[in-house]
This record gives structure tokens, sequence and C-alpha cells, in this order.
């Protein structure tokens, strides 16, 4: 069962700073190295999006021995609505799991 983490709220076209995460599994470090991370946020309809990842840009494992990692600062532009997001992970092994789920409200820019 995933970890629910819902990312605070933000401004349409605003630079968001980013948000990150350090992995336990069983109390220990996740090691991700040779892991590849992905997310993808889905509207109210259940339609994707937007996506990030290790391999697309977006997301970077910043500390592999550590579990940690980061969805990188970026220009957030995406229409005004609540998103729901997971983060799977695809380990070295080959195991895909999905430790990290929440909401992520993005809000209407006045000036814009």
């Amino acid at each position: 069962m995933a970890t629910t983490y819902d990312i605070k709220k933000h401004k349409k076209g605003d630079t968001w700073n980013g948000v990150t995460f350090s992995l336990e599994i069983n109390s220990s470090p996740a090691v991700l190295n040779g892991a590849s991370i992905r997310a993808s946020f889905r509207d109210p309809n259940g339609d994707v999006r937007a996506t990030m990842s290790t391999d697309d840009g977006g997301i970077t494992i910043t500390d592999a021995d550590n579990g940690e990692f980061k969805m990188d600062k970026q220009l957030i532009n995406w229409p005004a609505m609540t998103y729901k997001y997971d983060i799977e992970i695809t380990f070295g092994s080959g195991d895909v799991k999905t430790y990290i789920a929440g909401t992520w409200p993005i809000c209407q820019d006045i000036t814009s």
C-alpha cells in the first residue's frame, strides 16, 4: 500500500521548487542504484495530463544508496484542477513498486 503524500497547492504558471523524498523499505533506506522512477498525474476524469521520470526528466535520484530522489524545480503550467498522482519505482532487480501516492491541487493564477 502506498504512503499518501499530498503536494501543497501551487499556482498555474509559477515555478515550483520541487519536493524531495527519502524512501525506506522495512526501516532501511531503499537502494535506488539502477532504478527508474516515474510519476503520472491524472485529472478528475482519470486521464493522464502530465508525467515526470528519471528517464524523460522531472525526477532526479539524488542519493541512490540512501533512497533519496526529488521531483525537480520546474515551471508548472498545467490546467488548474486537483490531480491524483503516484510514483512508481522500477528497481535494478526488475521489481516494480508504488510507494507514494496523493493529490496535487493546481490553482488558477490571476496574473497570467
